[in-house]
């Protein structure tokens, strides 16, 4: 009778602490692709991206592929960090956006071009929630991180 009384409670919490973990989990992979994403970035030439000039599309794309798959070339087989984040968007569940802005600076290796070119990579993904993949009840709930990173022209 005891296990019976208890078992619903007992349920709800493993529930709830599965379905917390696996947000803390999606959360981190986000920010992480956001971060390296960034990273990729920053270490662009002058040529590549600086104040005058945006980043090409095939660039774009190569620094959005390195935030959602890890990689500069993703093959067919390989995963996105989380399953709902993809390139390109085809499911409307995620947004990876690339843009540059220049801060006027005097400082260090900017002396000589007079602004520093800065990459802000930011991203917007679905969360696949478990309690909607058990109880087939849609859940939208949007993960998101931004980051930004100075261009090196290494």
């Amino acid at each position: 009778m005891e296990l019976a009384l208890i078992l619903p409670a007992m349920l709800a919490l493993m529930f709830t602490c599965m379905e917390g973990g696996i947000y803390v989990y999606s959360e981190h992979q986000v920010i992480k692709g956001v971060r390296d994403g960034a990273r990729y970035a920053g270490r662009q030439s002058f040529s590549n991206i600086s104040c005058t000039q945006s980043p090409s599309s095939a660039l774009t794309t190569t620094i959005r592929n390195v935030t959602v798959y890890g990689k500069v070339s993703p093959t067919a087989n390989d995963k996105p960090r989380i399953s709902t984040w993809t390139v390109p968007d085809t499911a409307n569940q995620s947004y990876t956006t690339v843009s540059v802005s220049c801060a006027s600076t005097s400082t260090g290796i900017y002396t000589v071009l007079g602004n520093a070119p800065v990459v802000t990579v930011s991203a917007k993904v679905q969360y696949p929630a478990l309690f909607s993949q058990i109880t087939g009840i849609p859940l939208t709930i949007y993960l998101g991180s931004s980051d930004q990173a100075a261009v090196m022209g290494v």
